[in-house]
């Protein structure tokens, strides 16, 4: 795990202290014992900061036969820890440093809301009205990759339920991306062998490489883009060893044409490789246009699928 550089020792993977006061516990914080309390200083203040919400249920139906509505508040250093949370209504809420752990969220919605360093450890959510993109600086990839997986995976069965594909394809997307953090974070695990570091450095790689090409299947315009340069790659390639593959091109267009027509496998003949080399290399395009395009039709159909 060290690697010697000059007669100095680097560390290869460095690990980060996993504790943060703020975001696992209320220190000195003050109890709300009941639901009527809640509400009293939910009507008499704005910021709401270092509270405990003790019950275990938080029901917006409790005294009224509406949904609780709780509008422009700042909660801090709050927990909502272990609780059941039903049929709340906040809108443009901020929530920094607030414990949700093993929250459950039933028949509630978020509206323009943001959620700051919050811990989501194990929460549910059920019928729940979410933007996905309320949870871009919630956690820390370094320090709560397995969080981001159960909160994105809760996230992405609950808009499957409710039938949001937007939001199911952001939450997806970010399932796979906070996949890929905890495989970073698993290589630099000491418990586990050099042959379980090597092949979850291996995965971590796999997960990457598909991420930067094409979003893990999900994001159209980086797979497209992926396309877009592997054209011009080989182009460059086919008029560069244009006498080695044996090819007829005078000029770069020539070649641009040559390749993008034998990666859609059109393959006119009028342009076509006398050297070994050339017909190999124009095989390893068709196979690899084979691939991308159909990336891109995948893509595509996720887009217009019902």
């Amino acid at each position: 795990n060290l690697l010697v550089v000059g007669g100095t020792i680097v560390s290869i993977f460095k690990r980060e202290n996993p504790y943060d006061p703020l975001f696992w516990k209320v220190e000195n914080g003050t109890d709300i014992d009941e639901f009527d309390d809640f509400l009293d200083i939910l009507e008499k203040n704005t910021t709401l900061k270092k509270l405990i919400y003790k019950p275990d249920l938080l029901d917006g139906k409790q005294k009224y036969q509406y949904n609780l509505s709780i509008e422009d508040k700042y909660f801090y250093n709050f927990s909502f820890n272990f609780t059941t949370i039903r049929n709340v209504v906040f809108a443009n809420c901020s929530f920094e440093y607030v414990k949700f752990r093993e929250a459950k969220f039933v028949d509630c919605q978020f509206r323009n809301c943001k959620f700051i360093k919050c811990n989501f450890l194990d929460a549910n959510f059920v019928r729940v009205l979410i933007d996905p993109t309320s949870f871009k600086e919630c956690l820390d990839k370094k320090l709560h990759s397995n969080i981001g997986v159960k909160l994105y995976q809760k996230l992405l069965k609950n808009y499957r339920d409710e039938d949001q594909p937007e939001y199911e394809r952001y939450a997806q997307y970010q399932f796979y991306k906070w996949k890929r953090y905890q495989d970073w974070r698993d290589i630099s695990d000491d418990k586990k062998s050099p042959w379980e570091r090597f092949l979850k450095f291996c995965n971590w790689g796999a997960k990457y490489f598909l991420d930067y090409f094409n979003g893990f299947g999900l994001k159209f315009w980086r797979t497209f883009r992926s396309l877009l340069i592997i054209i011009l790659v080989f182009s460059y390639i086919n008029f560069y060893f244009k006498f080695e593959f044996g090819l007829c091109l005078e000029t770069y267009w020539d070649s641009i044409y040559f390749t993008t027509i034998s990666m859609t496998t059109l393959g006119y003949g009028d342009i076509t490789p006398s050297q070994l080399a050339g017909k190999l290399f124009a095989s390893f395009q068709t196979v690899v246009g084979f691939l991308f395009f159909g990336l891109v039709a995948s893509v595509l159909f996720r887009r217009v699928a019902p």
